[in-house]
């Protein structure tokens, strides 16, 4: 398991979750902002991440109003097997 507290993009975030059975990834904005992941970064380099499970966390009132199917997402209370 891997977790991205706040941050903006760095190809770090690749290693951190190669391999790993869960990422739990900040997805905070909608776009990019300043100290914090964004969705349309993440898009951009789902296909890189080679961890079996990417959940978003910490999603934003204004990222949570967005249309995110096709992504798996955290909510208070969520349980997450290994």
């Amino acid at each position: 398991m891997a977790y991205s507290g706040d941050t903006e993009w760095t190809d770090a975030l690749l290693d951190a979750a190669d391999g790993v059975g869960l990422f739990l990834c900040e997805g905070y904005s909608p776009r990019p902002i300043r100290w914090h992941l964004d969705l349309d970064t993440l898009a951009r380099h789902r296909d890189r991440f080679t961890c079996r499970r990417l959940l978003l966390t910490h999603l934003s009132p204004t990222a949570l109003a967005e249309d995110l199917s096709g992504w798996e997402v955290a909510h208070d209370g969520l349980r997450a097997e290994l």
